[in-house]
């Protein structure tokens, strides 16, 4: 279970810059009025909206506990954890908040707030901001608190977006035989293809891994395992691979093996592609980016054509 939340940008930013010289254990995310907060067990995430114009994801925390607080009980617990440099700071942005937010609070009257007291912060570089929908979660302009959601997008995201070594799994093959919408999967795969390719130019530095093609405009995010659903948009199943090429991998008349070289189908008769047949594809500095090995072999027992 995961939980994505509306966050204040000025909370966020100071927290962020704060984080850059002190690294936090621990931070509040703080709700102008109690929420009574049950969507979530301890150690899940807690991910980090950016309101408009952004409208992205900017991080994470693990979540500890929900409390209720005076705003100088949770001052007097938390610090400048509460994304406040001081408690005048944090009462200004609460009276702020909780008037917007409720029509029956008067201004000035601040009574408890809500503590959704998270561990292990992390903020996102902007450049590494991403937009949930396009890994199919739903989260409308019109929540003003929170969603929450059965999986998560570990497995999609770029590894190289600061989750610790322990979140970042390897792929794992995707069972063949889970059912599959037609309809729904080619929506959703238009969705987070973007991004996806977007992860795999950063990873292989903008080379097509069989022809070193630097032209952005022709290289195309391939899947090794063939698309079933968010997760096959792991970094390890994909391979960036100019368009022509992309085509004959998909159709089978390539394929890379476990040593990471390129195989040619016999039934191809081209002296032009013949000429890739057992180089060494060009590989992402970052080992935990490099093709899944098993994806790999999937790829070759049940689509090449010898």
């Amino acid at each position: 279970m995961i939980a994505i939340g509306t966050t204040d940008q000025d909370w966020f930013e100071y927290l962020r810059d704060l984080n850059k010289d002190i690294k936090l254990s621990l931070i509040n995310f703080w709700t102008p009025t109690p929420w009574n907060f049950k969507a979530l067990e301890k150690g899940d995430r807690f991910y980090f909206m950016l309101k408009s114009p952004i409208r992205k994801i900017g991080g994470y925390g693990i979540f500890e506990r929900y409390e209720e607080n005076l705003p100088s009980e949770a001052w007097e617990k938390y610090l400048q954890s509460n994304g406040a440099s001081a408690l005048n700071e944090l009462l200004n942005r609460v009276d702020k908040y909780a008037g917007k937010n409720s029509i029956e609070y008067q201004k000035g009257n601040i009574d408890k707030i809500g503590s959704i007291i998270l561990t292990d912060p992390v903020f996102f570089d902007d450049s590494d901001f991403f937009d949930p929908h396009a890994f199919g979660f739903e989260y409308s302009k019109h929540i003003v608190k929170f969603k929450t959601f059965d999986s998560d997008f570990t497995h999609s995201l770029n590894h190289n977006i600061n989750f610790t070594k322990e979140e970042t799994n390897d792929y794992q093959l995707i069972d063949e035989n889970i059912p599959i919408d037609k309809e729904l999967i080619e929506k959703k795969k238009r969705e987070s293809q973007s991004l996806f390719r977007k992860q795999l130019l950063k990873a292989y530095d903008y080379k097509c891994a069989v022809s070193r093609e630097t032209s952005v405009e022709v290289l195309e995010a391939c899947h090794i395992q063939p698309y079933k659903n968010n997760d096959s948009n792991h970094i390890q199943n994909g391979l960036l691979l100019r368009a022509d090429l992309h085509i004959l991998f998909d159709k089978g008349f390539i394929y890379i093996d476990e040593d990471y070289r390129i195989w040619i189908s016999s039934t191809l008769n081209s002296k032009f592609y013949n000429s890739y047949h057992g180089r060494h594809i060009h590989l992402p500095n970052n080992e935990s980016d490099k093709p899944s090995k098993l994806a790999l072999k999937h790829h070759k027992e049940n689509m090449f054509q010898n």
